[in-house]
């Protein structure tokens, strides 16, 4: 698919998902919008993931090993009342998510 298709795509999925997930239907526990929406998607997007082989068995796409760096940093006292905030209503709604049955973890591979 050619990167402009697979942007197009990527953004109707996207618009479709925040629609369905915010409609009437969704809150009461129908799920038809999105089960329509993965029906209408399946036939034309290819998913790949990091364990992906072609017809040989080789993988048909090699990454680096992750590399992750912590680096810490003191924040001033408004840079961490900002943080502190922005987490604590990322934490709340993300709790809210869970506990109504809203948040999926989709494995990526």
């Amino acid at each position: 698919m050619a990167p402009e298709a697979l942007s197009l795509m990527s953004s109707i999925v996207l618009h479709l998902r925040v629609y369905i997930n915010k409609s009437e239907a969704y809150e009461e526990g129908d799920e038809r919008g999105l089960k329509l929406l993965q029906a209408i998607l399946k036939p034309v997007m290819l998913r790949r993931t990091k364990y992906s082989t072609d017809k040989e068995g080789r993988p048909i796409l090699v990454l680096q090993p992750a590399q992750c760096e912590v680096i810490e940093c003191k924040l001033s006292e408004p840079e961490r009342d900002f943080y502190d905030a922005l987490y604590h209503r990322s934490k709340v709604k993300f709790d809210q998510f869970v506990e109504q049955g809203k948040f999926f973890v989709e494995k990526a591979g």
